[in-house]
């Protein structure tokens, strides 16, 4: 789980940039539209920390290094094609970015879930790597 700061900052992005769909908690007990209607979910699924430098506390250097997983949920039986292009414009939202200190690379482009065929909704996905350096 990334840091709550690297939290905040991607939810925020998020929240500031896309109103296509509903955004929904990770821990909302798995509480979906109640119209059959698509959904994002936000996964953050590695970070890692390092100390960069050695001094007085409260002035050393860490970074976090992680990457979160942007996953847009597709109700079974509708065509994909308008719904890559959602992804597409989810994944410009964070290439090469830099926002509340985070920084972000390349948007890998989406995968599929082969196993959600086999229930309501169908997950579109990719990954975003980040950076985070703060003081502590």
């Amino acid at each position: 789980m990334a840091s709550q700061a690297v939290f905040d900052a991607v939810m925020a992005r998020l929240e500031a940039n896309w109103d296509q769909t509903p955004i929904t908690d990770a821990n909302g007990g798995g509480c979906v539209p109640a119209r059959n209607t698509p959904f994002l979910s936000v996964e953050f699924p590695i970070a890692n920390e390092e100390q960069l430098t050695v001094g007085s506390p409260r002035h050393n250097v860490f970074r976090e290094e992680g990457a979160f997983r942007i996953v847009l949920s597709v109700p079974i039986g509708h065509r994909l094609t308008p719904f890559n292009a959602w992804v597409d414009a989810l994944r410009s939202v964070f290439r090469g970015q830099t926002f509340a200190g985070v920084t972000t690379w390349g948007a890998a482009p989406s995968i599929t879930n082969a196993r959600s065929v086999n229930g309501a909704y169908y997950e579109l996905s990719f990954s975003v790597p980040y950076r985070f350096d703060f003081l502590a």
